[in-house]
């Protein structure tokens, strides 16, 4: 059993019960450091727990907009990227919370209510924690995950962020909020087979 670290916001009680749901499907662990029972020198306890994790989940919300928990974010996000950890952003469905991630490996938009057990497309993501990637480019996903979830890697238009991610593929052209810059990002839907 894998453990998946979620950063978040503890005063988000609708994104934990989600995904504590979409967990429970799975094999896996997810661990809330606020409701974790966190101890000093919480720096170390971060790198410790991060280090654990095959990957981190961000969960984003209303509440993240604080400064005092964008600076956390920041930090869990950095210590997960020098760990070489996949970094997940999940952002509820038509909402958009000015929180920008320093380094993402995907990017995707959550339905805010979860109906059935291992229905859910993103269950999936959990099977992939702690895969390899290559922070110089797009990331690399084990084998057969693409089955599974259709994914397109794409990278932010703007000049001064060029972040590259993977999207789920909704097979058609959709505008998100680039996870890293956080400004409008076209992405072109173009053939089943594209790279």
């Amino acid at each position: 059993m894998a453990q998946v670290f979620i950063s978040h916001s503890k005063d988000d009680n609708i994104s934990q019960n989600f995904f504590d749901k979409l967990f429970r499907s799975v094999n896996h662990k997810a661990f809330w450091y606020s409701w974790e029972g966190p101890t000093p020198p919480h720096a170390e306890t971060l790198i410790k727990a991060i280090n654990n994790s095959a990957s981190l989940f961000v969960v984003l919300s209303k509440s993240m907009e604080k400064p005092h928990t964008r600076s956390w974010i920041g930090y869990e996000v950095g210590i997960a990227s020098a760990l070489n950890k996949n970094v997940w952003v999940f952002e509820p469905e038509n909402e958009f919370y000015n929180v920008p991630v320093p380094y993402v490996t995907g990017y995707f938009q959550f339905p805010k209510l979860l109906e059935k057990l291992k229905t859910y497309p993103f269950y999936n993501l959990v099977e992939t924690a702690g895969t390899e990637i290559n922070l110089l480019g797009k990331p690399q996903i084990r084998p057969g995950f693409i089955e599974f979830i259709n994914l397109y890697n794409t990278r932010c238009s703007h000049k001064d962020c060029k972040a590259s991610y993977y999207v789920e593929d909704k097979q058609k052209s959709i505008t998100i909020k680039c996870p890293v810059c956080r400004r409008d990002h076209l992405i072109k839907y173009q053939s089943p087979n594209r790279e």
